[in-house]
């Protein structure tokens, strides 16, 4: 608002790259709206390469605000390892960065340039976010009505997302009038973490059919139950009802605050029963084989099966294809499946994830309260096929591969370039021999403790395959131990190591080769275990 009380008088004023014209002549004390201000259209994409384009920073104090930046800068194993536009070291992201300095809830926000809406449209807002550490609290998308001088809050995300690069995004529907979207951070202080903002897009019509879910918001993108199934999946958090089954945690977040969906399989559950849950219809425009990856936890002594279907439609009950089923208990962690399938250009289909209870428990434990229940997350359909289970050159996640989730010290992490620790480490990596790859590395420089350990474990392998395990490492400056544990997959304790290397130091890359004989006792799991000798002990890459 602009309160004028001058005579004779003819200014422009500039806003916001708008120039209005207004003449005080034989005025006194009139108002000028903002609901009367029309603001010139421009473009809110932005990927950050040269500067904020039309962001700019609202709510921030003097240490704390969005930065722009790039991955060869910012020397923090919490960031991104490169940027989402051109996926390198030299492209720009803006971020925001915890530290032991940091307050509690502490905030910082950009926000658009503000813009007008003639007639009521819908646009999609999106976006992509690297939300990983500790001291992650929330990312939130708002829009502000400069009209109504209040704001709504159009999406949210909450605690650390994994380290990598996700999708964001939001149909807005806007009526007629003055706008500007907010895009604010918040941390919980005294820890470290990092909050990452790239590519923001506003485009016009809905947004398209998220090919990822992670289950964290209540629509869960767009997954419906089947009513044919006898009971449905349930969205839930933390520890499942029944003592002995279902995880504590979920796998987007490994924190008992993050969502994921489950079947419950205590009574009044029978035996057989089975819950159908969908996914949203998808189709594309050319024809070739995508890989389906999900991750999924079966635990407890009376799992029954989880089935996953391809759904094409065809007819009035279209053609399912079995593409996945397990069986049984799969131990108390969660599990990947990366699933190859082929699909016709312009031919709709869904993919249709099916729970069955086993063993209902009454003969077990006298009565009707079976321990099977089966839970999946992080669902996700990437437009390529799915590597061979268990290769990785790590240069865009850590494929099948994860960190323990329990018997470990510390973990496993992606870096490029040099490792943090002088002369220790690799300065490049084995796939492109250039600072520009990416490798996992142990950093025992900020471990004390003698025996300390890092587990990588793999995917769980099938025990009919004789296998060769290839990989290549690093070990110089080290007086730790690098192993391979083969051992069965439902527990990380009492394996078999079938490969070790305790005296190198060489500052090159090392091949090596482990056979994997097909004699053992049931399917199994790789560990790679790297372990702390000393306070001396280098860097294990």
């Amino acid at each position: 608002m602009i309160k004028l009380d001058l005579i004779n008088f003819t200014c422009f004023v500039l806003l916001n790259l708008a120039i209005i014209k207004i003449s005080f002549a034989q005025l006194s004390s009139t108002t000028v709206s903002t609901s009367t201000i029309t603001y010139p259209s421009v473009s809110l994409n932005c990927d950050f390469e040269k500067d904020f384009c039309n962001w700019n920073n609202y709510t921030f104090t003097n240490s704390f605000f969005w930065k722009r930046s790039k991955a060869n800068e910012l020397l923090d194993i919490n960031g991104p390892l490169a940027d989402h536009t051109l996926q390198s070291l030299e492209g720009h992201y803006v971020y925001i960065q915890s530290n032991s300095n940091s307050q509690p809830n502490e905030a910082a926000s950009i926000r658009s340039a503000p813009f007008t809406v003639r007639y009521t449209t819908t646009n999609c807002f999106s976006f992509w976010y690297h939300m990983y550490g500790k001291a992650i609290n929330t990312l939130n998308v708002k829009l502000e009505n400069l009209n109504a001088n209040n704001f709504t809050n159009l999406w949210s995300k909450k605690t650390s997302q994994g380290n990598a690069w996700r999708l964001g995004q939001v149909t807005v529907r806007s009526s007629t009038g003055n706008y500007r979207y907010i895009l604010e951070g918040i941390v919980s202080g005294n820890l470290v973490g990092d909050i990452a903002i790239d590519d923001i897009i506003v485009s016009s019509g809905s947004c398209s059919l998220p090919k990822y879910c992670d289950f964290e918001s209540e629509d869960i993108c767009g997954f419906i139950n089947n009513p044919l199934g006898i009971f449905n999946w349930t969205r839930h958090n933390g520890s499942t009802a029944t003592y002995g089954t279902g995880p504590t945690f979920d796998h987007t977040t490994l924190t008992s605050s993050g969502y994921y969906m489950y079947i419950e399989s205590s009574s009044p559950r029978k035996e057989n029963d089975n819950a159908i849950l969908i996914s949203p219809s998808y189709s594309y425009t050319v024809s070739a084989t995508r890989c389906i990856q999900l991750w999924y936890h079966a635990y407890g002594s009376d799992v029954g099966t989880l089935n996953v279907f391809k759904l094409e439609k065809s007819g009035i009950q279209g053609k399912y294809e079995k593409l996945f089923s397990i069986s049984g208990d799969q131990g108390n962690e969660w599990h990947v499946t990366q699933i190859n399938f082929y699909m016709k250009s312009y031919q709709d289909f869904n993919i249709v994830i099916e729970g069955i209870v086993g063993d209902d428990g009454y003969y077990d434990y006298g009565w009707s309260g079976g321990k099977g229940d089966i839970s999946i997350d992080d669902f996700e359909i990437r437009d390529k096929e799915c590597q061979p289970i268990g290769d990785c050159d790590f240069e865009e996640d850590t494929c099948a591969w994860k960190n323990a989730e329990k018997d470990a010290d510390f973990e496993w992490i992606r870096n490029r370039g040099s490792t943090p620790s002088s002369f220790s480490g690799p300065s490049v990596d084995h796939t492109l021999g250039t600072s520009r790859g990416t490798y996992l590395f142990i950093e025992t420089s900020s471990q004390s403790k003698q025996g300390s350990k890092a587990l990588m474990v793999s995917p769980v392998f099938d025990r009919f395959t004789q296998r060769c395990f290839e990989f290549y490492y690093h070990m110089k400056g080290s007086s730790s131990t690098l192993s391979i544990i083969r051992k069965g997959f439902r527990s990380y304790l009492n394996g078999t190591v079938v490969w070790k290397d305790t005296s190198s130091n060489k500052d090159e890359w090392q091949q090596a080769l482990v056979s994997l004989p097909n004699n053992f006792s049931s399917n199994y799991i790789l560990i790679i275990e790297g372990k702390i000798n000393g306070t001396n002990s280098g860097d294990i890459a």
